[in-house]
């Protein structure tokens, strides 16, 4: 499995502490089935999570030294989550806005209030990106099922949260999930683990549950081979 979406890169947001928690959370990760790993820390100003891509880059290179001295079967790439913000020009100007392995695809999160998603992926789109929402199933303020579709139709792709599948927090949740993969709309399912040690139990179990419910081909396509190509797209 690819893990396009997590917050393992240590002490840039609210995931990861320190540098033992990110390694530990990484074996964790190897010994589930996890052979690839996009850092993918907050940018977040009203939060305060505002590292410089330096920052994040010199931690990257530390931790991914560290992997290679312990021969560790896995491979690692950095990129952001970023939030919906009004600028996105300058935030891609000033490399806030991290894509995914310097491609051309964002990861971004619209938040708990309600958001322009429609707006956002048109000037996306325009300058040149392409935008990845980040578990869409948790935005309450998206009510109509058929508005994912319409996303899609705007050149958007689709993340859901691995925990969404396997333990879904409400009955909102599960209704959303359901619908995305019975309709094939979903193209990244990923762990989102901000250090819990069972994040990539539950991301095997949903790979599992997905190669059982909607066959090998979609599964390996949202847990594998669509993150893939992130990578052939450099």
């Amino acid at each position: 499995m690819i893990d396009m979406h997590n917050h393992l890169l240590w002490d840039v947001d609210d995931g990861c502490k320190d540098i033992d928690e990110s390694i530990k959370m990484i074996e964790e990760a190897v010994n589930s089935g996890v052979t690839d790993i996009f850092m993918t820390p907050h940018y977040r100003p009203t939060k305060g999570y505002i590292k410089t891509y330096e920052e994040l880059s010199n931690k990257f290179t530390q931790l991914k030294q560290i992997i290679t001295n312990l021969k560790m079967p896995i491979n690692i790439y950095l990129g952001r989550e970023i939030d919906e913000i009004d600028d996105l020009k300058v935030c891609f100007d000033n490399q806030n806005c991290t894509t995914l392995n310097n491609s051309h695809y964002v990861l971004v999160d619209f938040g708990a209030r309600k958001a322009d998603i429609e707006e956002f992926i048109y000037e996306t789109n325009r300058l040149g990106y392409k935008t990845i929402i980040a578990h869409i199933e948790r935005y309450k303020y998206l009510k109509t099922l058929s508005i994912f579709d319409s996303f899609k139709k705007q050149g958007a792709l689709i993340q859901v949260n691995a925990s969404s599948i396997i333990s879904p927090r409400n009955k909102d949740i599960n209704r959303k999930v359901k619908y995305l993969l019975k309709n094939k709309l979903v193209d990244f399912v990923a762990s989102d683990s901000h250090g819990n040690p069972k994040s990539y139990q539950q991301m095997r179990k949903a790979y599992t549950y997905c190669l059982k419910k909607y066959g090998t081909e979609y599964a390996n396509k949202i847990f594998i081979d669509n993150a893939k190509l992130l990578l052939k797209e450099v």
